[in-house]
């Protein structure tokens, strides 16, 4: 069986949090089965959860655009088109509204990298550079968010229109990540799968949000976790509590 995990809001807390047992019941069930995790965030940003709960197999971050083998080496990779990256700076950078960032495999670029609101970033191990000097690197997804609630609802239309082969995922009316045509955790956890040989209805994921929808809708069970994102509650098979009531470790004591 392939067990595959989104973080946030499924294994982590919303402080930011791995809860011990958790880690511990994941760990078992690596013992016996395959593990594996898909996150929207960034190998950075992901790392300290990723080498907690070690997964035996291939995964993925970035919202799958990025597939790492257990060495965290590359085996597939994804980027934002070049005139994507360009139209997002070119419109939202002059947004006092609207804030941007940019995340690569050599850091993040965002405005006024010397905030406190980017200091989370840099205990990560993340690099914060000033977006004036972004000079062009492969970016693996943008995020804007708005202090206007619901405003990145209407950027998602007016993006959206110009590049529909992207992917988009919003978080509660604030944030809205643009992401690579290739970044759908659906798109990585079949790689993953194939590149095991496990068939699809060996396939269990776990997810909360919208960016987990395109993987619960390919895995042969899923499992929705804690408070749903709009549209996880149509496409799950059963769901279980939050990360701070333990319901993965629930459904794993309880299934294998």
């Amino acid at each position: 069986m392939l067990l595959a995990f989104d973080l946030d809001g499924t294994l982590v807390t919303a402080e930011g949090v791995l809860p011990e047992p958790l880690r511990r019941a994941v760990l078992a069930a690596s013992v016996r089965h395959h593990v594996t995790v898909l996150t929207g965030r960034n190998y950075r940003s992901a790392r300290r959860f990723i080498e907690a709960i070690a997964p035996n197999v291939p995964y993925g971050t970035c919202q799958g655009a990025r597939l790492h083998a257990l060495d965290a080496t590359l085996l597939e990779e994804f980027h934002l088109e070049n005139e994507a990256v360009e139209f997002l700076l070119e419109r939202f950078l002059p947004d006092s509204h609207t804030e941007i960032f940019l995340s690569t495999a050599d850091g993040v670029y965002v405005r006024q990298p010397a905030r406190d609101r980017w200091d989370r970033a840099r205990g990560e191990g993340q690099v914060v550079k000033d977006i004036e000097h972004y000079t062009g690197e492969a970016a693996h997804k943008a995020l804007l968010f708005s202090d206007v609630l619901d405003k990145v609802t209407e950027l998602r239309l007016e993006v959206q229109a110009r590049f529909p082969q992207l992917n988009y995922y919003g978080w509660g009316g604030w944030y809205l990540e643009v992401v690579s045509s290739g970044g759908r955790k659906s798109r990585a956890l079949a790689s993953i799968a194939s590149r095991l040989g496990v068939p699809q209805s060996e396939v269990v994921a776990f997810g909360d949000g919208e960016n987990d929808i395109s993987m619960l809708e390919w895995a042969g069970l899923a499992v929705g976790v804690g408070s749903l994102q709009d549209g996880v509650a149509g496409v799950i098979d059963q769901h279980v509590p939050g990360p701070e009531h333990l319901g993965v470790l629930e459904w794993l004591e309880r299934n294998l």
